[in-house]
């Protein structure tokens, strides 16, 4: 089995119950093994972020179907998920 890595780039948006933009960030990984695991650092940055702005409440919109469902899984299983970022 060959990995390949490639370099990629991760992007959060910050918005508050209104949907107004209070922060963002974005970066580069370089070495992305996976679209998920991109997606998965801009998840985990983003609530990083939210959380330094004292959010205790969080919505994410994302677009890779693993980490969606990994992410509302019940229990612990999620927090593997941005641990391995």
């Amino acid at each position: 089995m060959v990995l390949l890595i490639r370099s990629g780039g991760w992007g959060f948006v910050v918005r508050d119950k209104h949907g107004e933009v209070l922060a963002s960030g974005a970066g580069k990984i370089s070495y992305a093994a996976s679209a998920l695991h991109a997606e998965a650092t801009a998840a985990y940055r983003g609530v990083l972020y939210a959380s330094h702005l004292g959010m205790t409440r969080i919505t994410f919109e994302i677009d890779n179907t693993v980490l969606s469902y990994a992410l509302k899984a019940n229990g612990i299983d999620r927090i593997g998920v941005l641990l391995d970022v």
